[in-house]
This record gives structure tokens, sequence and C-alpha cells, in this order.
């Protein structure tokens, strides 16, 4: 009798207890999730390319290149009578309707061509029925600011690559496809003309200055 009453009491606590295990949670009985890590920090925006090498004091931050206007000046809205020029020299207009022109180079048949700084084109100056007109020769380009004529090529120097077109001149009307430089050969060869096209822009300035200097002496005795 004794033994039948404490196996009814064993069956009863055994019931109780999984009772309260089974109003246990289920997510109570599992390890908390560890938290998730934090997001990496965002990378700083690089600067644009106008202002890489900007000092960064206080006045240079301030200092931001002028947006050239997105059209040209009309020619009769050039302010020349606001330039002031040395007693015997005048101003005119030569050339109108390129925006944001830059660096000029003279060809050898009399062809100017005009490079943009900002904007993305090169321009040939010709002269059509008496008048000056320009052509597009390149466009797509970014920041054309250099070029260099040389034996009949005209090079254009971007930011990142250095093309040329060969026989421009006698091309004009219908320019081919600029060639962009690509590997050390190519390199070689425009560091060489670049080179050849700077000693001789040197010689022609250095018989100038002497033939200057004959001249002066001259009229000294």
């Amino acid at each position: 009798m004794i033994i039948h009453r404490f196996s009814i009491r064993s069956l009863l606590l055994a019931g109780t207890c999984c009772g309260l295990l089974a109003t246990v949670p289920a997510d109570a009985q599992q390890p908390a999730a560890p938290a998730p890590a934090a997001a990496p920090a965002a990378a700083p925006t690089p600067p644009p390319a106008w202002a890489v090498g900007r000092p960064a004091n206080e006045q240079a931050v301030k200092l931001a290149p002028n947006a050239p206007p997105p059209l040209p000046t009309a020619a009769d809205k050039l302010p020349l009578d606001k330039l002031k020029v040395p007693k015997g020299f005048k101003l005119e207009v030569w050339a109108a309707g390129i925006p944001n022109a830059r660096t000029l180079k003279l060809g050898d048949k009399g062809t100017v061509f005009v490079s943009n700084r900002l904007l993305d084109k090169v321009y040939a100056v010709v002269e059509k029925g008496g008048k000056r007109e320009a052509k597009v020769i390149a466009s797509g380009m970014h920041s054309p600011n250099g070029i260099l004529f040389h034996k009949g090529t005209l090079y254009i120097a971007e930011i990142e690559r250095i093309s040329k077109i060969d026989n421009i001149e006698n091309v004009l009307d219908n320019p081919p496809t600029r060639t962009s430089s690509t590997g050390w050969s190519t390199r070689a060869r425009i560091t060489s003309a670049i080179r050849s096209a700077i000693r001789e822009t040197c010689r022609i300035r250095s018989s100038a200055g002497a033939a200057s200097a004959a001249t002066s002496w001259r009229r000294s005795r």
C-alpha cells in the first residue's frame, strides 16, 4: 500500500514538471543570438579632379574654378573696350564661337588648333570665303587641354591618355577616329615627337633672340 502511494506521487510530480517545461517559450530555451556586426564606415568621397593637390588650409578650401559658360560669347558682346594695351597696339576679334578656348597651336598650312580645358572638344580654325570658321575635329574627350602639332600630326593630351590624329590638315572636313596611346612603344614615339617639337621651338626662339640682339647691336653702332 505504501509503495503504491509513492508511485502515484512520483507520477504526479513528473507530470507537473513536464507541464512547467512545456509552458516555457521555445526561444527562451535557445542561447541569445550574437549582436549583428557594425557596418563598416563609408569610404570618404574622393575630391574632384580640379581639387587634387589643393592645400587643406581654410583659404585654399574656398577656391574653386569658375564654370565656363555653356555657350560662347558672341563677338559683338566681348568687352574689348575694357581691355588695356600698350600704346601702338590694338585689339580685335580674330575668331569667335569657340567655348572654353585654352591652348592654340599653328599647323603647317595655317590651321589654328584650339583645345578645351573643362569641356570635351578640339577645334580647327580655317579660312573659308574670306572668313574664319571653327570646325570640331575631336569630341567626347576628358579635358583635352594640351595639344601639339608636329610633322603633320596633332597630339591631344587628356587627363588619362594621349591621342593623335595623323595628317590632320588634309582631313579637316572628315577627321578620322583618333588613335590613343597604348603600350610603351607608342608612348615612346609620342614622347620623342614632343621632345623634338620642344627643341624646334627653343631653336626658333633662340634664333629670333639672336637676330633681335644682332639688330639691336647694329643699331647701337
